[in-house]
């Protein structure tokens, strides 16, 4: 049976309540694609939370990550297979994607939910950094970031390691609680594994005896993907290193748009991290 996870810190009250509300789908990485409107509609309900409790982003650095545990998840039910379960086990494991709440004894990993911006810094860094590496105090670089919120630390060191440079400029913005898409994904998993491996990101190659060229006028083998698309390179690296097999076949599609759920994340950050640790030797 279902069990509503727990909020890991008083900011989440927010995003459990907005999660909460939102439509649930389950299904395979080909399948599993949340309402368009889902960005939108977390955006205004964390918004319109945020202004009603302003408070709550006054947290400790302790209360980020609700338990060390990965295994027994109360809510191992409510992933899509084995696999999936497999999966997030080992990137928690690994230290990529921490429980995301807990109780005195009770551990939830939230399978289905979406991935945040605000989880991705901290899943990047880990994998760019090592599970055990532990950022600076920050210092307020984005306007909705606090530098007193427990995961500021994370994102500001993201940006400083020009993995993303937040969602807006004047003021400088991150979106912290808006959902992550696959498009995103694959851009930021591809800097981080090209500058661990010493490598540039192609625009062209040939994957499987199959030529791309992501330029104008070019060759992509995804079909929602086009050439000029300015995430086509990255798209098509994380495809060549076995990270993604894509979304859908005949024709091969890639799902840009969905947004990416933990499960799901935790199957990208472990072939993240296993191709890091093939390239550097570890």
């Amino acid at each position: 049976m279902s069990v509503p996870h727990k909020p890991r810190h008083p900011l989440d009250i927010r995003s459990w309540m907005c999660l909460s509300m939102r439509p649930k789908k389950r299904g395979s990485d080909a399948v599993n694609k949340l309402p368009s409107f889902l960005p939108s509609f977390l955006a205004l309900c964390f918004l319109s939370l945020l202004v009603a409790f302003p408070g709550a982003v006054l947290v400790s650095a302790q209360s980020c990550f609700p338990s060390s545990s990965c295994t027994g998840f109360v809510d191992e039910g409510d992933f899509s297979s084995p696999g999936f379960r497999s999966k997030g086990e080992q990137a928690c494991t690994l230290g990529l994607l921490p429980a995301c709440g807990a109780s005195a004894d009770e551990v939830f990993f939230c399978p289905g939910e979406p991935v945040t911006r605000e989880d991705m810094a901290v899943s990047l860094e880990r994998l760019y950094r090592g599970s055990n590496y532990n950022p600076p105090a920050a210092s307020g670089v984005f306007a909705d970031v606090p530098k007193s919120y427990c995961l500021a630390r994370w994102i500001e060191q993201l940006r400083a390691d020009q993995i993303t440079s937040g969602c807006a400029t004047n003021p400088p913005r991150y979106c912290p609680f808006q959902p992550v898409t696959r498009w995103q994904m694959a851009v930021f998993l591809s800097k981080v594994i090209a500058d661990k491996c010493g490598e540039q990101v192609p625009a062209s190659g040939t994957i499987n005896g199959q030529p791309f060229n992501c330029t104008a006028g070019g060759v992509s083998l995804f079909a929602d993907i086009a050439p000029s698309d300015g995430g086509c390179k990255y798209v098509h690296y994380i495809y060549a290193k076995g990270i993604t097999s894509g979304c859908a076949t005949n024709p091969l599609r890639y799902c840009p748009s969905t947004i990416i759920s933990r499960e799901q994340m935790a199957v990208f950050l472990v072939g993240a991290h296993d191709e890091v640790a093939s390239c550097s030797g570890q």
